[in-house]
């Protein structure tokens, strides 16, 4: 048996074996690193996400006399603005906001339910929740909005 010391090659059923674990560690790390940044990616949206329809500033939607087609344009244009001056935040169009009136308080306001949809960029969507989408939805009250109708 042969031992090695500093300066002498190694033994020649030796040679190569570096080689051989390096290909076989990188073959299985590279894309658990890989899905690993891809996951990390997707949960750090979801978390930005969240936060997007309770974005709505207390007093910011007021009126009298409206209708609930009025009132969800309104709520709507309000996410889409808020998310649009928030500089960490992700951009949305109009079409990602989905605004309901569940409930109407006939002195006080409403109750409306707001759906904010987002796409995750990833090569990897198709192994994601819904496609790599983000849907973040919330109740939110509004107080200081009266409607025409009693119920929408």
């Amino acid at each position: 048996m042969r031992r090695s010391h500093p300066g002498v090659p190694c033994a020649r059923s030796e040679r190569g074996a570096a080689a051989v674990e390096a290909g076989l560690v990188t073959t299985f790390l590279m894309p658990l690193l890989l899905g690993i940044m891809f996951f990390g990616n997707y949960f750090w949206h979801a978390q930005k996400a969240d936060a997007y329809p309770v974005r709505i500033p207390s007093g910011a939607i007021q009126g009298s006399g409206l209708t609930c087609q009025e009132l969800v344009d309104r709520v709507k244009a309000t996410v889409v603005a808020n998310a649009a001056n928030l500089a960490d935040s992700t951009p949305i169009d109009l079409a990602d906001v989905t605004a309901d009136v569940v409930e109407v308080l006939p002195t006080v306001g409403a109750v409306v339910r707001v759906s904010v949809r987002t796409n995750v960029d990833s090569p990897l969507s198709s192994f994601l929740p819904d496609g790599g989408a983000l849907v973040s939805d919330t109740l939110v009250r509004l107080d200081d909005v009266t409607l025409t109708t009693t119920s929408c």
